[in-house]
């Protein structure tokens, strides 16, 4: 099992649920009210990919709210679902991915990933989920349902286009394709970068699916990112914790489908421990491998590689959930990228520690854990990951196992 320190951050979940409770949340503006208008397409339909991508333009168009009104076409660009096409020099047989992003992100999320798959003849193709990319308030309504279909549906379109079909996810997009896999045994491979197969204090995500109707949100960030949401509504948590029931029922005693499995020792969004067990007693297929960023209490055996996530070098403490998914010269997330994560959102953490993180230009990054707390303030959160190009490598190295068990060719 992988260690587990507290988390500072599931400490102010717990605050957050006890005051939304006793207090009551912010009143609503357009950004948290949802746009109430139907899904901008018909996710159980045969139609081609494009036709979704320009019914998603549409919709984005008409219902974002803009983090920059001045730069519209360019807010659409970052967040717009995507399609990756093969280079013409590629042959043999063709393969596809569907890449599914996390919960309050975008397509954006997978870029870095699809570019690596893509340079290796891969045709990619990454959903917008419903919910996401236009406003804070879409996580009202939105259901597990919702999310499934979509999914489905970039799995069906795909299988018309290629002969081998690959899915993977970040997060709630890795759970979401997790279910996919399990549904579509021609699945080829799953490739699941910390998958939210359990969350984090699961007893008290649980109370999401009832306290989602007497209050809409667990916090509001005011300031919300070009690329992806500040706020997380009631209503999401509880329908990932329906996916992740589902999940349970579903999967049975094996997980079938050859995965490539990424976790951080310290995740303060998923439950580690539980991926780590998941894949020790259902992940058995001999292919499947397991990446583990930092400490594990696990005997490491052929399936798995541990990463040193203590890089003092780079003043890193250990590697942060949210940028797993992001190289380190990302324009948002890399190291010397435009977003800096403080723990700004976190309300018991002090406008002063806030602050001098915001102001330093040497601090110390890591999950925002209250052991990292403690020692190492002030704390900017990691939001990318500096093992990202050997994870990668070993992610095209299992592609290309799984390819030549059919005999094919990387």
């Amino acid at each position: 099992m992988v260690a587990k320190r507290a988390s500072l951050a599931g400490n102010w979940r717990l605050a957050v649920l006890g005051l939304v409770l006793i207090y009551g949340g912010a009143a609503a503006d357009s950004y948290y009210a949802p746009t109430d208008e139907p899904l901008p397409f018909d996710f159980s339909s045969d139609a081609p990919f494009e036709h979704y991508l320009a019914a998603t333009k549409a919709h984005l168009s008409a219902h974002r709210e803009f983090v920059r009104p001045n730069r519209k076409q360019a807010e659409l660009e970052l967040v717009m679902p995507f399609e990756l096409e093969a280079a013409e020099s590629c042959d043999g047989r063709k393969r596809g991915v569907l890449l599914v992003h996390g919960i309050l992100d975008t397509p954006y999320t997978m870029r870095d990933i699809a570019e690596v798959l893509n340079e290796q003849c891969f045709l990619v193709r990454s959903l917008l989920l419903p919910g996401h990319g236009t406003r804070a308030g879409d996580l009202l309504t939105v259901t597990a349902e919702d999310w499934l279909a979509a999914v489905d549906y970039g799995v069906r379109s795909l299988r018309n286009d290629v002969d081998d079909v690959f899915i993977g996810g970040y997060s709630l997009g890795g759970l979401l394709a997790a279910h996919a896999a399990i549904a579509a045994p021609d699945v080829r491979a799953a490739v699941l970068f910390a998958p939210a197969l359990g969350v984090t204090y699961p007893m008290l995500a649980k109370q999401s699916s009832w306290l989602r109707h007497l209050k809409g949100w667990l916090d509001k960030n005011p300031a919300p990112l070009p690329v992806r949401y500040q706020s997380m509504s009631t209503n999401a948590v509880a329908q990932i914790v329906k996916l992740v029931s589902r999940y349970d029922d579903r999967v049975g005693d094996s997980f079938d489908t050859p995965a490539f499995v990424v976790v951080t020792d310290v995740d303060i969004a998923v439950d580690s421990d539980r991926i780590v067990d998941e894949f020790v007693e259902r992940f058995d297929h001999p292919l499947s491998r397991l990446e583990i960023y930092g400490e594990a209490s696990v005997d490491l055996d052929e399936r798995m590689k541990r990463y040193e996530s203590y890089l003092p070098d780079q003043r890193i403490l250990n590697i942060a959930h949210m940028g797993i998914p992001y190289r380190d010269d990302d324009r948002y997330f890399g190291r010397n990228g435009a977003y800096r994560d403080c723990g700004q959102y976190l309300p018991i953490i002090p406008n002063s520690e806030v602050a001098a993180c915001q102001r330093n230009t040497d601090n110390w990054r890591g999950e925002l854990d209250s052991t990292n707390e403690k020692d190492y303030l002030p704390l900017q959160r990691l939001t990318y990951n500096p093992h990202f190009d050997e994870t990668m490598q070993r992610m095209l190295d299992f592609l290309e196992a799984v390819a030549n068990t059919n005999g094919e060719t990387q």
